[in-house]
């Protein structure tokens, strides 16, 4: 442990059992708690850009940024503006989707996928049917698919394929008896926007921003890499500390983990789930069941 971690165990020892399960009492603690974090150096040296933002009882105690939006920049985050790739928390916006049009009776939790895939038969050499609710908890007994470095474009000129395409080139048999375990399943939630798509009659992308950002106001969030995005996106280094170039998705969007966001749209998002499903002018998102 170094100095700075065996200081604050110290002081997280000190703290009551009470403050501990209530949490912080209020904004400014929150902040300097931050403010002191990303200040000390080991943070500074793993961490060049941050943006955080804290909701509690369904509100919003800070949004902000830390650090630079790059090793040449002199321009501190900003947690409004400045974009970052939020990877498999994306998947948390896809399953969204999906319980929205359960919450309408398209979709129903038990329904076998099949129903939507376009007469597509699973290979399933067990008795029990990949349902919806098995692409939401990870349980769907598929064998691991991940994508290939053909998915990842860095050159612009190349057209992605649709998400239909991907699913069908790549759909993994069924190796594990449905239900009966665990496995992190990336093909799983790429199959959920599918399935969006062929319920909802938009592509995934156009539903996901017509029926969650929209109403909730996330201005600077997409599944896609749009220029306006990608212009205020915080870039990325490798192990070497070399710049990663900027590149872009096939299919273009990934229901999986493509989404761009910047903390203070986050924010939005937490809010409405802390908020029993309503938006902060009380849009109602998903209901509260």
């Amino acid at each position: 442990m170094s100095p700075a971690s065996i200081e604050l165990h110290a002081e997280l020892s000190r703290a009551s059992a009470a403050d501990v399960r209530n949490g912080p009492h209020d904004a400014k603690e929150v902040e300097a708690f931050l403010d002191g974090f990303f200040a000390r150096s080991d943070v500074k040296a793993k961490a060049g850009a941050a943006a955080v933002s804290v909701v509690q009882d369904g509100e919003t105690l800070i949004s902000k940024g830390y650090g630079v939006t790059g090793k040449s920049a002199k321009s501190g985050v900003d947690a409004s503006r400045d974009t970052f790739r939020i990877g498999s928390v994306s998947k948390v916006f896809t399953a969204a989707a999906i319980m929205q049009l359960v919450d309408q009776g398209k979709i129903s939790l038990q329904d076998n996928i099949e129903k939507y895939l376009d007469g597509y038969t699973l290979t399933n050499p067990y008795d029990t049917p990949v349902t919806v609710e098995h692409l939401l908890t990870h349980t769907t007994g598929f064998e691991v698919r991940e994508p290939a470095d053909a998915s990842y474009l860095y050159d612009t000129s190349r057209k992605p394929v649709s998400l239909k395409e991907s699913i069908y080139d790549v759909f993994p048999p069924v190796v594990r008896e449905p239900g009966a375990s665990y496995m992190y399943d990336n093909f799983a939630s790429r199959l959920q926007g599918y399935i969006v798509q062929q319920v909802s009659g938009e592509s995934f992308g156009s539903y996901v921003e017509n029926h969650l950002f929209k109403p909730l106001g996330m201005n600077s969030s997409s599944f896609s890499v749009t220029p306006e995005l990608a212009d205020r996106l915080v870039p990325s280094y490798d192990g070497e500390g070399g710049a990663i170039p900027l590149y872009g998705f096939s299919p273009a969007e990934w229901p999986e983990g493509s989404m761009l966001s910047t903390a203070s749209d986050m924010a939005l998002f937490m809010e409405a789930f802390l908020n029993g499903g309503k938006a902060a002018d009380g849009t109602v998102i998903l209901s509260g069941e």
